[in-house]
C-alpha cells in the first residue's frame, strides 16, 4: 500500500478556491454586499468585481460555473458566516494586514507576529497604577518597538474604547476594570489578567477556524458533492485509490470525487473541529513549555480535538513492525514548510521511498528549499540516498 501525504496544493490543483487569499476575499465581499440575495455560489464567484479583485476565484469560476451555478447557499448559513466575520477581531486583523501573495503559512506567521507582540507586552517593566481615578498603563518604559504597539492596538477589547490611543505615539492607556487586578489590597498597583486576555485571543481564534470550516463546507465541499451528483469526475494518475492518505487539509475532497475513504485528516475536517494554530518551537521540544499560549499551537490542539489518534497508532505500528516500512511515499500539494515539520519527520521516516510531486518550477524550488530548512543540507542527502527521494512533474487532470 502507498502513501500519500496531500496539502493544499491538491484541492488548487482541482481549481477549488482553498487559498488564504481566496478565503479572505471571498467574505469580505459577501461582507461589503451584504444587502444582495446570493442563492447559488455562481452568484458569488460568477460576480465580476470578486473575480476581477481575484484571479484565481475568477479560474475556478472558469472552470466549474456550471456547478457553482447548480450549487445552492442556505441563506442562514451565509448570513451566520457574514455575522461571525464581522465581529472577529483576528478576521480584521488579517484583513488589515493582508496582501496579494499571502498564503497559509504566512497565516500562521501572522499569528504567530501578534503572539509575540502580546508576550512582550507582558513580559514589559511598565506598571499599571491609578490616574485621574482610573487604571492606566504607562508607556514610557515599554520596551517593544512600535509595531507590537500597533499589532496590540488593533487587538483592543481589553482597553476602554473612550481613550483609544495611538499605538506609535501615546504613553499611556486605560485598561477595562475586568482586566486588571490589584497585586496587594490597597496597594493601588495593578497588573494584567494576563490569562484572561490570552483565552480571549483564543476563543476569538477558534471562532475563526469555525468561519474557515463552513466557508470550505459552503464553498469547497458542498459544490464538489454537486460533481458528483451530476457524474462529473476528475482522473488524476499521480493518485492510486489503494492507499493510505495522510492529509493536511480540511476539505473532503478526496472522499467526495474519488470515494478514498482511508483518509486521516491530521487537522481535522470540515464535518469536524479543525486545527489552526502555530507549529511547535525548540522549548516544546526539550521541556522548557512556555504554557501562557500552549493552546495556539498545533500540536495542543490536536491532542485536544483528537484529530491525529488514528495517524499516531498508524506511526506507532509501523515503528514497531519495520518490515511494513517497505510503503512509497508521494507528496502531492504540500509545499514541506517547517510549519508541519513534526508530522513531515514521522511520515518521511515510515516511508521506503519518497517522491515528490511539484506543480512548476517555483514550486520544486520551494519544496526543495522547506525540505533544506527541516533537514540541512547533509540530513537532505541522507533522504535522497536513503529513501531514494524524487522529484517528479505533477500530472494534469482529466474531467470527465
Amino acid at each position: 500500500m502507498n502513501i500519500y501525504l496531500l496539502g493544499n496544493g491538491f484541492d488548487l490543483h482541482h481549481k477549488f478556491p482553498t487559498r488564504y487569499i481566496d478565503f479572505l476575499h471571498t467574505i469580505q465581499f459577501l461582507s461589503e454586499n451584504s444587502e444582495h440575495e446570493f442563492s447559488m455560489v455562481g452568484d458569488v464567484f460568477g460576480n465580476e468585481s470578486l473575480k476581477n479583485k481575484n484571479g484565481f476565484i475568477k479560474e475556478c469560476y472558469d472552470k466549474h460555473g456550471s456547478v457553482y451555478s447548480s450549487t445552492p447557499i442556505q441563506s442562514e448559513e451565509l448570513e451566520s458566516i457574514i455575522s461571525r466575520a464581522n465581529n472577529n477581531m483576528w478576521f480584521k486583523y488579517l484583513c488589515n494586514c493582508v496582501s496579494k501573495d499571502i498564503r497559509w503559512i504566512d497565516f500562521e506567521k501572522e499569528i504567530i507576529r501578534v503572539l509575540q507582540a502580546f508576550n512582550s507586552f507582558f513580559n514589559d517593566d511598565g506598571d499599571f497604577s491609578l490616574y485621574d481615578d482610573r487604571v492606566t498603563f504607562d508607556f514610557s518604559h515599554f520596551p517593544s518597538d512600535a509595531e507590537d504597539r500597533h499589532i496590540i492596538s488593533q487587538f483592543n477589547f481589553f482597553i476602554e474604547k473612550s481613550e483609544m490611543w495611538q499605538a506609535r505615539s501615546v504613553k499611556m492607556m486605560c485598561v477595562k476594570n475586568e482586566y486588571i487586578t490589584e497585586k496587594v489590597v490597597g496597594s493601588d498597583s495593578y497588573h494584567l489578567m494576563e490569562d484572561d486576555i490570552v483565552s480571549e485571543l483564543y476563543v476569538s481564534l477558534r471562532e475563526l477556524a469555525d468561519i474557515l470550516r463552513d466557508y470550505l463546507k459552503l464553498f469547497v465541499d458542498n459544490p464538489a458533492k454537486e460533481m458528483a451528483r451530476l457524474g462529473i469526475k476528475p482522473y488524476f494518475a499521480s493518485m492510486s485509490m489503494q492507499s493510505q492518505v495522510y492529509s493536511f487539509n480540511y476539505t473532503n475532497t478526496l472522499e467526495i470525487l474519488y470515494g478514498n475513504n482511508s483518509i486521516d485528516h491530521i487537522h481535522g475536517n470540515t464535518d469536524n473541529n479543525i486545527v489552526l494554530g502555530v507549529n511547535p518551537d525548540e522549548n516544546d521540544e526539550y521541556g522548557n513549555v512556555d504554557t501562557t499560549f500552549l493552546q495556539f499551537k498545533k500540536y495542543f490542539q490536536r491532542v485536544f480535538f483528537r484529530t491525529d489518534i488514528s495517524f499516531l497508532t498508524q506511526m506507532r505500528f509501523y515503528e514497531r513492525t519495520p518490515k511494513i516500512n517497505d510503503r512509497d511515499l508521494y507528496v502531492i500539494g504540500h509545499s514541506l514548510d517547517s510549519t508541519d515539520e513534526d508530522v513531515i519527520r514521522q511520515i518521511f521516516e515510515s516511508a521506503k521511498t519518497i517522491t515528490i510531486l511539484y506543480h512548476n518550477e517555483t514550486s520544486i524550488k520551494d519544496q526543495i528549499k522547506n525540505l533544506v530548512e527541516i533537514y540541512g543540507k547533509e540530513g537532505l542527502d541522507v533522504l535522497r540516498e536513503v529513501k531514494d527521494l524524487q522529484f517528479v512533474p505533477q500530472a494534469e487532470i482529466r474531467w470527465e
